[in-house]
């Protein structure tokens, strides 16, 4: 990341950090602590960077070398300073810059920057990598939160444990998700949802060894999960009232987690080990985006998600073989389906898995 020995121009204030001043145009507005600039500075150089200036809050506490309690309260101290939500909470664990940022020297006249901070709300920016900055940016693009190690966060639990109304689990071969997740259904009331809906993959052989050699998995491992996986959310749909799951064949692109607010995806890159390759599509390297339906810029991104992932989930309900639902959804999925005009179709499914020719 950037480091700015320079002076700051943060909206329309300039931020004296020789000084420790922040200066509006009737002068000196208010006089901050040296945590409240380390932070200003770090959501500072996000904004800069490209990322409309979202950071997370892990990483705002290590940059700024200060707590994590302390990177909150200084963004409380810094919107008294700069304007109330300057600084936003954003996506359960980080914030975001609001106003735009440059740099300025003595005389006043900004310093350019790589990624100038002339960037429009609506332009994509993921991670700290600016994605194609272009002189006319399409006003259809949409700033999305792009994450690295994404599964070593605390979202997995938040959106599985949150109150939501329904949460659909999107899987391929989720086995040791599943590890993870099944303690918390032994706990009354940790999981809040009324409705756990579960779609785990259930492929051809072609598809098998298609993406098993996509992701960089041995045929046999990925078969053993996958089968796994289903087993045992049946045995979770067994002991759970609320929870529902199916499987589908179509070829998978990506896995998700869907509540009412948030949707967090994460996608597959081509996978390979070894010295001369990047191993990107290890598990633990795979990138996740996430989107808040209740953020306007990124609102419509879920909206889109969330129509296709739940296409997915209807498709895979409508086609399932009668051996497949279990009694207690029988009805009620007969009367889903009847209100949209759709009748149930009788289909055999292999309960096997394909050998590998």
């Amino acid at each position: 990341m950037e480091q700015f020995t320079t002076k700051l121009k943060v909206g329309d204030f300039r931020l004296d950090t020789t000084e420790n001043l922040v200066i509006g145009e009737a002068g000196v507005l208010n006089e901050l602590t040296e945590s409240q600039v380390k932070v200003l500075k770090v959501l500072a150089v996000a904004r800069i960077e490209g990322n409309q200036g979202y950071h997370n809050a892990e990483k705002i506490s290590a940059a700024a070398h200060v707590g994590q309690k302390t990177v909150a309260n200084c963004v409380k101290a810094l919107n008294k300073a700069l304007g109330v939500e300057s600084i936003k909470p954003k996506y359960g664990y980080g914030y975001r810059m609001e106003l735009p940022v440059s740099r300025f020297e003595d005389g006043g006249s900004e310093v350019a920057t790589g990624n100038s901070l002339q960037v429009e709300a609506r332009e994509v920016a993921v991670g700290g990598y600016h994605a194609g900055v272009s002189p006319e940016p399409s006003q259809n693009s949409i700033q999305v939160p792009f994450m690295f190690e994404h599964r070593h966060s605390s979202w997995l639990e938040n959106l599985v444990q949150g109150e939501s109304s329904t949460v659909l689990f999107v899987s391929i071969s989720s086995r040791h998700t599943l590890d993870r997740i099944r303690p918390w259904f032994d706990t009354k009331g940790l999981i809040k949802t009324r409705h756990f809906r579960v779609l785990t993959w259930w492929p051809s052989k072609d598809a098998l060894a298609s993406l098993s050699s996509h992701v960089g998995e041995k045929f046999e491992r990925m078969k053993e999960n996958i089968r796994s996986a289903w087993t045992g959310w049946r045995e979770l749909q067994e002991a759970n009232d609320f929870v529902e799951v199916y499987r589908y064949n179509s070829t998978p692109t990506m896995q998700a987690i869907c509540t009412d607010r948030y949707i967090k995806i994460e996608l597959l890159p081509y996978n390979r080990k070894g010295a001369c390759f990047h191993e990107c599509g290890s598990p633990d390297n795979r990138p996740g985006l996430v989107m808040d339906a209740q953020d306007d810029i990124v609102a419509p991104a879920y909206g889109f998600f969330k129509n296709a992932f739940e296409d997915l989930w209807l498709t895979a309900m409508l086609n399932a073989p009668q051996k497949d639902i279990h009694p207690k959804w029988r009805r009620k999925r007969l009367e889903r389906l009847s209100k949209l005009g759709l009748s149930a179709r009788r289909t055999a499914a292999s309960s096997k898995l394909p050998k590998r020719s």
